[in-house]
């Protein structure tokens, strides 16, 4: 038999003194937080209420999975307010126009943060996907995921990598699905397109154009062709690269682009 409790105005129905929970927003509004699962506990010396079994967690818009789901609560039995939130098993959180998946999360409410950790991580929104190896870690304020240790970005067999990979999120319309707007790569970052290979320190994918922008010690290589320069540009969308010396508003001396192209006869010898 499934379970759902309103954690915003009871835990449970205590007929003579129920316990009445503050939350505040959990990812999206102010309305109540409900939880379903097969089994609900609560332990009053600890202040947790624990979900166990196919545990189900709704605020507005947003729902989280998990096998199971405990929240950690602070204050006395008639003025309380949830603290953390911990997922644990099978996590995924879904909201409107992504899904993020891991093996267990926590939610810290007061500061709107939410990391997942575990083997499985990763985000989906519309055509594009977004993988990690350490962490997931999102921030309610600027909505905006950061996904950390060699971090991937995959777009219909195009694949961004780097040492962390920041993707921001924006609504397509006023009170419409949120999407990857824009991701940001920090470090050693790697472009995979079926035609080329490109690499630079950092880097910048715009998903609306499907433009990535590559700075310092840039490389493109295609076969057995290389260019060299300080500022690199892929179109996903079109499969058209190009290369510069240095961008555009860089205040340093433009630097010129060095490109090495390998001859026909070079390459057949390689191959004998």
């Amino acid at each position: 038999m499934r379970i759902t409790i309103f954690l915003i105005v009871f835990f449970f129905c205590l007929a003579l003194n129920p316990l009445k929970i503050g939350a505040e927003e959990l990812l999206e509004s102010n309305e109540p937080i409900t939880i379903d699962s097969d089994q609900m506990e609560w332990n009053r010396e600890e202040k947790t209420y624990t979900a166990s079994g196919n545990a189900i967690a709704r605020q507005g818009k947003v729902r989280i999975e998990g096998d199971q789901i405990t929240a950690f609560y602070s204050g006395t039995e008639k003025n309380n307010k949830i603290d953390t939130i911990n997922i644990i098993g099978n996590v995924k959180v879904i909201n409107e126009g992504y899904t993020a998946f891991g093996d267990r999360g926590t939610y810290k409410v007061k500061e709107g943060f939410l990391t997942l950790k575990g083997k499985n991580l990763k985000i989906e929104s519309g055509e594009d996907k977004l993988t990690a190896k350490d962490s997931l870690d999102y921030y309610k304020e600027k909505n905006v995921f950061v996904a950390r240790g060699d971090a991937v970005a995959i777009r219909e067999g195009n694949i961004i990598k780097s040492d962390d990979l920041t993707a921001y999120l924006s609504k397509t319309s006023e009170g419409g699905n949120n999407k990857i707007e824009k991701v940001f790569a920090s470090n050693n970052v790697i472009i995979k397109t079926p035609k080329e290979t490109a690499t630079g320190n950092r880097g910048s994918y715009e998903t609306k154009t499907g433009i990535v922008n590559i700075y310092g010690s840039v490389i493109i290589t295609r076969g057995t062709d290389k260019v060299y320069g300080e500022y690199g540009q892929v179109n996903l969308n079109t499969g058209i690269s190009k290369i510069l010396g240095s961008p555009k508003k860089s205040k340093k001396g433009k630097k010129q682009v060095r490109a090495i192209f390998t001859l026909d006869d070079d390459k057949k010898d390689k191959k004998n």
